[in-house]
């Protein structure tokens, strides 16, 4: 739901591309049509049927010829070195002939590209196989479809099979070259550098994905590290998977699937650098699909609501509706409480009551629920953290606000240093933040130090949804306290440190390093329903898989991530920063301090809660944390003026009237992009 913002585990708001060279690209044609040798890509749509392992492709891509005059081509289509076969490529209905190219002449195509365009990232090519396809000449302006198809079966590790997947790199757009970086782990944590915006002037070609998975057991693990695909379930075993937009990345397309081993399975990933470092791992938990009520563990469950005088209307509309649906889906062994805060307090029972017996009395003591005074914050943490019963193996509070604490102790520190003392039973907490007046950083502190997580919502008409979305997640816990064990692999750096429950539907991904190499025996340990539970596995960290090396990233970005955390509310060491430093220059993530910038003459630097602007001559921008899109848009108004730019406002402000709180940030930045390149092309 793009109108809510997380918080409490590092998340990150993004913005654009990077201008650059790519050269991981799909199926190209290479001729003298345009100075780089390259026709135009139109468009691309790529059609996958997997069954088990062995999936089968069809490729259908639209080219141009711009030239004035007819063009002799070939196709080339870059292929991973697995076991691959059944090629053929149509065109208007006819099929044409083409060999797999032995790496010798594959390296002669890519090292001629590398000499025609002036661009050594076709060299990137080299682990793949080239097959390639001699074509009748391209009429000028003639407009072309074709279809490669062929088969490959995937490969497997354990009950994980991965498939990767060449889409269109951006040399194929319009004679431009360029190219997007991306974290391998959208959308939470996605850093993006618009850099050298005039120099953009086309689009890419548009990319499609569809994906029809069918395999004999049932599907429990579906993932792209490389990019945001949408995944329909059509049943425990089939699915479909699915990307559509302009090729913004630049990557191959990665999709990793899992099939149900026990109540819960692991998936196991690991990549050993080529330089003989210590190797990167990625660890999947995943619960089957089909869970029976009797392995759902009970919960105890508080629900602390503020209902001081700025709650009235559609925001306490809101809470009311998001209560009576948590009521009515809580399971019958669950116990749970509601406690309302004000100047006062109001408890729904003095103890936890059983879900089963107090229903119906819930919903009539929500309907009676007003808004009005101020709100003792701390007192109702306090009062909530010693409710006594339950004792359910996962507990957890719902505190939902919209201001400060207004009554009472109203000190952040002590308010956040009094709820992390009294949580002895190890309380999650969940803070739902509502409107702009919330104190992020207490809401954030009492998530951090509860292992929780913190929502924001702006719009009142969003809160709702907000609160059952994640109500629906954390409703049937499955494995408790898991703990993991990693044999012989002599592992180190893992995140999150401290593993979460797992949840029906859920997933849990564990990344850390390694040093030894070899076949370790790993263990999964936990409490389900029926009592303490362990499985054990073998995996092998020898074989070095190319396709694997998202992992790397994938731990970069937790670790940055946890380091930032990790400073902001405990103590920051020289030593800390430095090493945060260091990840944001190895990953290609923004840096822990951002150095003052030039416009022109102009210095800029300014901040919105967690969210930081860069702008240079270069132009640079940086965006990195959450922060209220309505802040975000004053202080970009700000910007502009301070530009010089005060002619734009009005069409930032038509941009900007029509969307949702976080989409409009995002068009306000998309437009601050486009000002940017129109102010370098006027210093030109």
């Amino acid at each position: 739901m793009n109108k809510i913002r997380r918080s409490g585990c590092f998340a990150t708001l993004l913005l654009s591309c990077m201008f650059g060279a790519d050269a991981f690209s799909q199926g190209f044609i290479v001729s003298d049509a345009t100075p780089n040798g390259n026709l135009n890509l139109l468009r691309n749509k790529t059609k996958v049927s997997v069954t088990n392992q062995v999936a089968k492709f069809d490729v259908e891509q639209t080219f141009f010829n711009p030239a004035g005059d007819s063009k002799k081509a070939s196709y080339y289509f870059p292929l991973s070195q697995g076991e691959v076969s059944g090629f053929s490529v149509k065109s208007g209905g006819a099929v044409f002939e083409g060999r797999l190219l032995p790496p010798d002449e594959s390296f002669q195509v890519l090292q001629e590209r590398v000499r025609s365009t002036g661009d050594p990232s076709w060299l990137a090519l080299v682990d793949k196989r080239l097959f390639e396809v001699k074509l009748a000449p391209f009429s000028s302006h003639e407009k072309r479809t074709l279809t490669f198809m062929f088969v490959e079966v995937l490969e497997r590790t354990g009950s994980l099979t991965s498939m990767t997947f060449p889409l269109p790199g951006n040399h194929l757009r319009h004679g431009h070259d360029s190219q997007i970086t991306t974290t391998a782990e959208p959308p939470l944590y996605a850093f993006n550098k618009i850099r050298d915006a005039a120099s953009y002037n086309g689009r890419t070609a548009p990319v499609e994905v569809d994906v029809a998975l069918n395999t004999d057991s049932a599907l429990i693990n579906i993932y792209s590290p490389s990019h945001a695909i949408n995944v329909k379930r059509k049943r425990s075993n089939r699915a479909t998977i699915s990307y559509s937009g302009e090729n913004s990345f630049g990557h191959d397309f990665v999709l990793l699937f899992g099939t149900e081993t026990g109540i819960v399975s692991a998936d196991f990933v690991s990549y050993p650098p080529e330089n003989g470092q210590d190797g990167y791992f990625m660890l999947t938990l995943s619960p089957t699909a089909n869970l029976p009520a009797s392995r759902i563990v009970s919960k105890d469950i508080l629900f602390l609501v503020d209902v001081s005088g700025s709650m009235k209307g559609e925001k306490l509309k809101q809470v009311k509706s998001a209560l009576k649906y948590a009521i009515g889906s809580l399971n019958d062994e669950d116990c749970f409480n509601i406690i309302t805060f004000n100047t006062q307090l109001r408890l729904f029972g003095k103890d936890l009551v059983r879900a089963v017996d107090h229903g119906d009395e819930a919903l009539d003591f929500i309907n009676g629920i007003e808004a009005r005074g101020g709100a003792n914050l701390n007192e109702a943490l306090l009062t909530a953290l010693n409710v006594k019963g339950g004792h359910a193996k996962a507990s957890t509070i719902f505190l939902i606000t919209d201001g400060l604490p207004t009554v009472g102790v109203t000190d952040i520190a002590e308010i956040r240093t009094n709820a992390h003392r009294l949580n002895t039973r190890g309380y999650k907490i969940f803070n739902f933040g509502l409107g702009q007046d919330v104190h992020v950083d207490l809401l954030d502190g009492i998530a951090y130090d509860s292992k929780g997580l913190s929502i924001y919502v702006e719009r009142a008409s969003d809160i709702s949804a907000a609160i059952t979305e994640m109500f629906d997640r954390i409703k049937d816990p499955v494995l408790m306290d898991p703990k993991v064990d990693f044999g012989d692999m002599a592992v180190y750096d893992i995140y999150p440190e401290t593993i979460p429950d797992l949840h029906k539907g859920e997933q849990v991904r564990i990344v850390g390093r390694y040093r030894n190499r070899g076949t370790a025996r790993v263990r999964v340990s936990g409490e389900l329903s029926t009592g303490k539970t362990e499985f054990a596995f073998p995996v092998s960290t020898e074989d070095r898989v190319l396709h694997h090396a998202f992992v790397s990233r994938v731990w970069g970005v937790r670790k940055y991530g946890f380091l930032l955390e990790q400073e902001r509310f405990e103590s920051p060491t020289d030593d800390l920063d430095a090493e945060i430093s260091q990840l944001a220059g190895q990953y290609g993530m923004p840096p822990r301090k951002l150095p003052t910038a030039q416009i022109g003459k102009e210095a800029v630097m300014t901040s919105v809660f967690r969210s930081h602007f860069r702008l240079s001559d270069t132009p640079d921008l940086w965006v990195i944390g959450g922060g209220s899109a309505m802040r975000l848009e004053k202080h970009l108004y700000a910007m502009i003026q301070g530009f010089g730019w005060t002619q734009h406002r009005t069409l930032l402000k038509e941009r900007s009237n029509s969307c949702s709180a976080v989409r409009r940030t995002s068009t306000l930045l998309r437009t601050l992009t486009a000002l940017l390149a129109i102010w370098q092309s006027g210093r030109k």
